[in-house]
């Protein structure tokens, strides 16, 4: 069994970007330092744990318990959605630089989409197998058929 401690780590982080990019995403758009600017670097990492699991809803509780087949694709996938969330996080102060990548956007769209199909039961994390607990977790989810408000039978006469 492989553990997995977060979303997101310093080292998905640092695997990911160049240290040049790391410094122009993170460093100080009015007054740039030209540094890595690793206190702001581990504030969006907690904050993209934190909006993380807030969204799946208890659905992933870490430290997660996988097998050790599956850890690659699970860790890949988790931090590939967490970088994308990250990666706004670091621009959203920088509108200039946001605007010049709109698919940096449209990247934490599709993050928090699947971060909530995870939760709501529609998305995977990488894995056909069950997750330990996630029996637990599932059991209060009850789902029932929508009526709707309007259909031909229940409008006619109107």
């Amino acid at each position: 069994m492989t553990t997995i401690t977060a979303f997101l780590i310093v080292d998905d982080v640092t695997d990911s970007f160049s240290p040049a990019q790391l410094i122009e995403l993170l460093d100080d758009p009015v007054n740039p330092t030209g540094a890595l600017n690793t206190t702001l670097r581990d504030k969006i990492i907690a904050r993209v744990n934190g909006e993380a699991s807030s969204l799946t809803s208890g659905k992933l509780v870490f430290p997660l318990q996988v097998d050790d087949t599956d850890a690659t694709n699970i860790k890949a996938t988790l931090a590939g959605f967490a970088l994308d969330m990250f990666e706004y996080y670091a621009m959203k102060d920088k509108p200039h630089i946001l605007q010049a990548f709109t698919g940096v956007q449209d990247g934490y769209n599709r993050a928090i989409q699947w971060l909530e199909a995870v939760r709501d039961g529609k998305a995977t994390i990488g894995t056909s197998k069950t997750v330990s607990g996630a029996e637990a977790r599932n059991a209060a989810i009850e789902t029932s058929h929508h009526q709707g408000t309007f259909e031909r039978k229940r409008m006619r006469g109107w």
